[in-house]
Parts: structure tokens; C-alpha cells; sequence
């Protein structure tokens, strides 16, 4: 079983390419997409707190719904 995986990457990411996140998408098993997380660099959990909890949280309820979809 693999879990479904989301990339957040720091749209302004000042160490490592923003392309990079579009390779870890593609190389993640089950990897759902990117989200670039607008006024954020390399620490975007530490930039934008409140865009990546945001994001997390909707990320996890629609998996967890299409969880229980199935499982019905």
C-alpha cells in the first residue's frame, strides 16, 4: 500500500530549483501533485504557516473522504 503523497514546494525557493518539485511528482509513488506555496522560499511551513496548514488539511479530508468512498 502506498499512501498518496502531495509535493509543497516555496514558490520563491532561493536553495533548490522550483522544477525540482515537478521531479519528486513524477519519481513519488502515488504522488497526487505540487502545490507552490505562494511567499514562501525554502522553509515554506516556516514563511506561510497558515497556506500550508490550509493546504494539508484540505489535502488529508479529501483523501480520507475518497478513502471512505471506496471502502463503502
Amino acid at each position: 500500500m502506498t499512501p498518496p503523497a502531495l509535493v509543497l514546494w516555496g514558490e520563491e525557493d532561493d536553495v533548490l530549483p522550483v522544477e525540482d518539485a515537478f521531479k519528486y511528482e513524477k519519481d513519488l509513488p502515488n504522488c497526487v501533485g505540487v502545490t507552490l506555496i505562494p511567499d514562501a522560499q525554502h522553509a515554506p511551513a516556516l514563511e506561510n504557516p497558515s497556506f500550508v496548514a490550509d493546504t494539508i488539511i484540505k489535502f488529508t479530508k479529501e483523501k480520507a473522504w475518497q478513502k471512505k468512498a471506496v471502502a463503502a
